[in-house]
């Protein structure tokens, strides 16, 4: 039997996709299969388009195309996703870290970065560790390493898939499993920061969400009531009233159409400096305060 070629099956399987999503996402994914599967960059892929797929990758190219057309996102797919320079295990455990977090990212490390010391902070429902990771890593590199780190989830296998993208990355974080509204205000003392990215869709959005999100994500770091679509702000603040040292920084990410209720909420609680803070498309996409 001939081994189909590599840009044979490109093709087929850009044809394939195109029901499932938009014309560019449908060429470019069938690439990112090929380069991952491959051991290959952009040009490296070029340079085999008109090679035979290998054999002994016949079965995978397959499984994978077979995911695809059933909807699974390409990173669980592949099982890896790039985020701030670095590829992070992901499955469906846990949420597929999104280009706006890196800003999140950005913003806190700048302003850890002026401390000018080691400094402890909390990241609240980690999932892939994507956050408290890139956090160590940056501080470290740039001769801070953090006094101490820690990640908590109520999941218990998103905690698991955390830690081994924080061992192999070489981020020292502490992962607790951890329901926060069980969460005490005697947990943590004397924090620096604060960080989350929590569940915040409401319920009534599903209906306008790609499939190939709310039928893989996990339904349970991404939709809220839609009666109370801030519950987990309102936590997060008040728990990070009492964690954080005078002057520590509160820094979510949030809905977009909830910025003013959500900055309200820690205005409310007595944290000053209150910003919201758009992603470079423009939307409202963070909020940030200084604990009283």
């Amino acid at each position: 039997m001939t081994t189909p070629l590599l840009q044979h099956w490109l093709l087929e399987a850009t044809s394939q996709l195109e029901g499932t999503y938009e014309e560019e996402e449908a060429r470019l994914i069938p690439r990112m299969v090929a380069e991952h599967l491959m051991g290959v960059d952009r040009m490296g892929l070029k340079s085999q388009e008109l090679a035979p797929i290998p054999s002994a990758s016949i079965d995978l190219f397959t499984s994978a195309l077979s995911r695809l057309r059933a909807g699974e996102p390409v990173q669980y797919v592949l099982g890896v996703t790039h985020f701030y320079g670095r590829d992070f295990e992901v499955n469906p455990h846990v949420l597929i870290p999104r280009q706006e977090t890196e800003e999140l990212v950005v913003g806190v490390r700048n302003e850890l970065l002026k401390l000018l010391r080691p400094s402890r902070l909390v990241d609240i429902g980690s999932g892939s560790g994507c956050i408290p990771v890139s956090l160590y890593l940056e501080l470290a590199a740039k001769g801070l390493t953090p006094e101490a780190v820690s990640g908590l989830d109520i999941s218990s296998a998103a905690l698991n898939l955390a830690r081994r993208n924080g061992d192999r990355l070489g981020a020292s974080v502490n992962w607790l499993e951890q329901d926060i509204f069980q969460a005490k205000e005697a947990d943590f003392e004397e924090l620096d920061a604060v960080v989350s990215n929590p569940p915040y869709i409401p319920g009534r959005e599903k209906a306008e969400m790609s499939p190939v999100v709310y039928a893989h994500e996990p339904a349970v770091a991404l939709f809220v009531p839609d009666d109370d679509a801030i519950i987990f702000y309102k936590q997060i603040v008040h728990l990070a009233a009492h964690w954080l040292r005078s002057e520590g920084l509160l820094w979510v990410e949030i809905h977009r159409d909830f910025g003013k209720e959500v900055a309200a909420v820690f205005k409310a609680k007595g944290f000053t400096d209150v910003q919201i803070i758009t992603d470079l498309s423009g939307n409202p996409r963070f909020v940030r305060g200084i604990c009283p």
